[in-house]
């Protein structure tokens, strides 16, 4: 059992995809121009938290399991992707399997005192048996078996 002393990161992990999605808030359609707002924006907001699923902001105070960080363009601007990072050694070993799939959680037009941002991430869901609405993102288990990178 890890001492919770212990933190862990997963390298390289998709976050999202251009497209035409289906999210809570209805159907969201993500441009290369706005992925690469998002990795503007990163150097200038709070790091995204990791957190279980998508929670109601009136109940605000659960922990941040973790943090994304160094967002970054791949696929030739189609895919973000951040490494999750600062996770506690212990729930990092259940990540893959029990919450296999992820969801953005993201604002268009953000207002803040350093200025509006066009599309910025504010934190990451961590999903288990919901399943995100970006569909084609590789699971957290492909990713860690396929060989990417799980740091401890």
């Amino acid at each position: 059992m890890a001492t919770g002393s212990e933190l862990c990161s997963f390298t390289d992990v998709e976050l999202a995809k251009t497209g035409v999605w289906d999210a809570m808030t209805g159907t969201v359609s993500i441009t290369r121009a706005d992925l690469a707002a998002a990795v503007a924006s990163a150097a200038a907001l709070p790091a995204p938290p990791l957190k279980l699923g998508h929670t109601d902001p009136r109940f605000d105070g659960d922990p941040a399991l973790g943090w994304v960080a160094n967002l970054r363009l791949a696929d030739n601007g189609h895919t973000l992707l951040g490494d999750l990072v600062d996770i506690p050694a212990w729930f990092a070993e259940i990540m893959p399997t029990a919450f296999s799939h992820r969801s953005i959680e993201a604002t268009f037009n953000l207002d803040t005192p350093h200025g509006v941002h066009r599309f910025a991430v504010t934190a990451l869901s961590l999903l288990g048996a919901t399943w995100p609405a970006i569909t084609d993102l590789a699971s957290l288990r492909d990713h860690y078996t396929q060989g990417e990178t799980h740091d401890r």
